[in-house]
């Protein structure tokens, strides 16, 4: 298995450096769509809250926003303690003539993709609740996913894995956030901050 990802990782990556258009679109996918996608999340609920009818809309859209950064800050503490028992290098270090399009991640560890966990994390919590936005999310964290592959700082595995990650912890907070009825506390917060 760790052959093939190599391979496939190889496939990828060789791409990279040839093309300056593509170059720059894996990097800003591996870079900075995740950041696109928090901004756009946030500025939907401020819009719906815009909107004195859709109170209760705005109200599990909030919801939703809170599982999500919740779900995404789990998913990346999840995988720095499990790095902490499982240390994987970056392919940038473990092997050789790999196309690194960005400066080198702070972290060594490579497995699994906190990047790949965030933004599935964030797109899974808003699927759960907005079907066509949480699809376009979903899009784009397989972008983000795509890119960190391609940009030479993780291996196919670590964003695969990454994935399912995103995916636990967006179950997991979804999950509390019915039991904890997380709905109606933010409904009662939308409208006792509507009267002030």
């Amino acid at each position: 298995m760790i052959r093939f990802d190599a391979e496939a990782f190889r496939r990828l990556n060789n791409v990279a450096g040839k093309y300056p258009a593509i170059d720059a679109v894996g990097i800003f996918c591996a870079r900075y769509l995740i950041l696109v996608m928090f901004v756009a999340v946030f500025a939907r609920v401020f819009i719906v809250m815009r909107r004195p009818e859709s109170r209760d809309f705005a109200a599990i859209l909030e919801a939703a926003d809170f599982r999500a950064v919740l779900a995404g800050t789990l998913a990346f503490i999840g995988n720095w303690v499990f790095s902490l028992f499982l240390f994987r290098p970056r392919p940038f270090v473990a092997l050789l003539d790999v196309h690194r399009l960005i400066p080198a991640p702070l972290s060594a560890h490579a497995f699994p993709s906190s990047h790949s966990s965030v933004a599935f994390a964030l797109a899974f919590s808003i699927l759960f609740v907005d079907l066509p936005f949480g699809l376009v999310l979903l899009v784009c964290a397989a972008a983000v996913a795509l890119g960190r592959v391609y940009v030479g700082v993780h291996y196919p595995l670590d964003v695969i894995i990454g994935i399912f990650v995103g995916l636990f912890w967006a179950i997991v907070v979804q999950y509390f956030g019915i039991l904890l009825h997380d709905v109606e506390f933010f409904t009662a917060w939308f409208i006792k901050r509507k009267r002030l």
